[in-house]
């Protein structure tokens, strides 16, 4: 029992040192052109995404069209563009596409939480 436990507790540290957050989940869904995104690897540079855009020295240019923050306690806040559809390519698609986003998101991270508290359940229940 013991070694369940502190496997455990090791877990939920890790978990914790990680900085998993699970009182917020927060969606935001750009559109635009983003030169230089990619890395030398031939992966995109996250990080890099919003300051590049941000500075836009190089012709580089980024709409957000839509952000959902939902947070654990059941308040939400979300952004839509006001954009029209003639102004942003496929904004119909990429307002769809936000919304499975957010949906998926969230069953992800309930599927989570379900699983770590069914654990801490079953350890306590030995």
């Amino acid at each position: 029992m013991a070694g369940l436990q502190e496997t455990f507790e090791k877990l939920m540290g890790k978990i914790s040192d990680a900085a998993v957050d699970f009182t917020e989940l927060e969606v935001m869904t750009f559109t635009g052109n983003v030169n230089g995104l990619v890395n030398t690897t031939g992966k995109i540079d996250w990080g890099a995404l919003l300051q590049k855009a941000a500075s836009a020295t190089d012709g580089s240019t980024l709409h957000l069209v839509a952000a959902t923050k939902l947070q654990l306690d059941g308040d939400s806040f979300h952004y839509r563009t006001n954009a029209k559809p003639e102004q942003i390519a496929r904004l119909d698609e990429l307002l769809k596409l936000h919304d499975e986003s957010v949906r998926h998101s969230a069953e992800a991270r309930q599927a989570l939480i379900t699983f770590m508290s069914d654990s801490l359940i079953k350890l306590t229940n030995k």
